[in-house]
């Protein structure tokens, strides 16, 4: 009977784990339009998805598309932005891709080349700490910190941080590539 007691705890223990991060989950999603628009239901969508380019680091690999939706005979009301996919580093088993919608383009490229200047400027400082962050609204975050004389550029995805992966100076140079081509192909005005 007490083993039986203890398995019961256990089960809700989980139970109640899962409830958390679930709840979580939803309560972080500010679902994105294309995101919306991507798992709409009840109807016929075109999906046009161009691959970006992915960006490889120890341990995972950044996969970036464009994404484009529509419902066919409604080509005026166009959806666009990326969608970006880590993996081989999930935490929570997580490998969903996270969306930017087209307007939240510029800003995520801009936040990523202020970050790029200020490593390449910044000179180190004895026990001081350094943090920059950008998230955009469906959790994809880019932070850079720096301690002292130790640097680390960090990508993450989710409301618990799903999918990371450790960025190095040039893969900011890579990613903000990445993002410039999705700007131009997807003829964002900056």
């Amino acid at each position: 009977m007490k083993r039986y007691r203890e398995i019961l705890a256990v089960g809700l223990i989980i139970c109640a784990a899962q409830q958390v991060v679930a709840g979580a989950k939803r309560q972080w999603e500010t679902n994105t339009k294309l995101e919306e628009a991507a798992k709409a239901t009840d109807r016929l969508l075109y999906l046009e998805i161009v691959g970006l380019g992915s960006l490889s680091t120890p341990g995972s690999t950044i996969t970036f598309a464009t994404l484009t939706v529509y419902e066919p005979g409604q080509e005026n009301s166009k959806v666009r932005g990326i969608t970006v996919k880590i993996q081989g580093a999930e935490r929570y088993g997580s490998s969903e891709p996270y969306y930017i919608d087209q307007d939240e383009l510029v800003a995520t490229s801009k936040a990523v080349q202020a970050m790029a200047d200020y490593l390449a400027t910044s000179k180190p400082k004895d026990n001081s700490g350094i943090l920059l962050s950008f998230q955009t609204k469906d959790g994809f975050k880019i932070g850079f910190a720096q301690a002292g004389d130790k640097n680390q550029v960090v990508v993450t995805t989710g409301p618990l941080q799903s999918g990371i992966a450790y960025l190095s100076q040039d893969d900011l140079k890579s990613l903000k590539a990445i993002l410039d081509r999705a700007i131009s192909q997807l003829g964002i005005k900056t």
